[in-house]
């Protein structure tokens, strides 16, 4: 007794079968064959995963600044003001999380920082270290770019 799933195995098997037979001929696929295979060019993909992270960048990236911080941004850039201005983080485990976020947050206040002293920048960089909205939110934008690219390597 068949039923309708092993008809429609034998059936793809012999699809399958018939387009590896004209393949070894050297007779040109038709589109039909190419409707049946799963596979797609590597160029394609190629072609798919970064038009999905240049979505994802404009996504993530565009107008950063454009609304106020809200109430967990505003904490993280509190625990950031901390961390650039007095070089103190103190983590707390039970009501925060880790210090990654603020460490990796403070590369660029730090780097403008660095490059006032060295006169390559004017003095008003170092007064607000570079703490804007911006650069608040730029880090997890970027880890969030890194999670579409980490799911793209799957």
């Amino acid at each position: 007794m068949t039923t309708a799933s092993t008809r429609r195995n034998r059936k793809k098997k012999k699809r399958q079968s018939g387009v590896a037979a004209r393949a070894r001929k050297g007779a040109e696929p038709t589109i039909s064959d190419s409707a049946n295979l799963s596979e797609i060019s590597e160029r394609t993909w190629l072609m798919a995963a970064i038009s999905i992270m240049v979505v994802g960048a404009v996504l993530r990236l565009y107008d950063l600044q454009l609304v106020p911080l809200h109430h967990d941004e505003g904490v993280n850039g509190n625990f950031l003001v901390r961390l650039v201005r007095e070089g103190f983080y103190h983590y707390d485990p039970v009501n925060y999380h880790g210090p990654t976020l603020y460490y990796f947050s403070a590369i660029i206040p730090w780097t403008i920082r660095f490059l006032s002293w060295i006169h390559l920048l004017g003095p008003s960089a170092q007064n607000t270290y570079g703490l804007t909205t911006f650069n608040i939110r730029l880090v997890p934008a970027l880890f969030g770019l890194a999670t579409i690219w980490l799911v793209l390597l799957l």
